[in-house]
């Protein structure tokens, strides 16, 4: 009987892993690896932080690697050159810059000034340059976690323009850093670097 019951459990076991074989045939089967990117016959260096993944035979670069913001204890530093720690686009950088060094943007659109769109990050241009980078931040902070990370804050308030917002913001240099809460008490929800006026 034991030996029937073990039989029978081999035989149904073997089942199951083969039909979740069978499923998982058809899904997406892809590597990352080292590849030399070739763009109109010549060979192009890959931008730094970006990989490419090959699925079907097909190259796609991913953009995710220049576009995570990371809250560090240089972020204002780093701020104070015009830049998001973990995003490699600078304020004041060419429109041109911006698509050869992320590629065609997820979307192009307009609020107040044109924008180009990669992931959850927004870049707004004028005057065919970046104006100020809005981008969701990865992981979720209250105010008093931005403000115990970053210090005291020039700004500490709810936005008296547009939607209700609650602002914790920081002048570095030339620029200015906002972080964006739904209110005083949720987590943040975006954050805003500019020049300052």
């Amino acid at each position: 009987m034991k030996k029937r019951m073990f039989t029978l459990g081999l035989v149904a076991g073997i089942t199951l892993a083969s039909a979740s074989s069978v499923y998982a045939a058809d899904r997406i089967k892809a590597y990352l690896y080292p590849v030399k990117l070739v763009l109109n016959g010549e060979e192009t260096k890959i931008p730094g932080g970006m990989d490419i993944i090959n699925y079907s035979n097909n190259e796609l670069p991913l953009k995710e690697g220049k576009l995570k913001p990371v809250i560090s204890d240089d972020f204002i530093s780093i701020a104070t050159q015009g830049k998001i720690n973990g995003i490699d686009i600078p304020l004041g950088m060419s429109k041109e810059d911006v698509i050869k060094n992320l590629g065609e943007p997820d979307e192009i659109g307009k609020e107040h000034t044109e924008y180009l769109k990669y992931s959850a990050t927004k870049f707004f241009i004028h005057d065919n340059s970046v104006l100020s980078i809005e981008t969701e931040l990865p992981l979720s902070l209250s105010p008093k976690e931005i403000k115990d990370k970053l210090g005291h804050p020039d700004a500490d308030e709810m936005s008296d323009i547009g939607p209700s917002e609650y602002l914790v913001g920081y002048r570095t240099g030339d620029y200015y850093l906002y972080f964006k809460f739904k209110t005083n008490g949720l987590q943040t929800k975006t954050l805003l670097l500019k020049k300052f006026p």
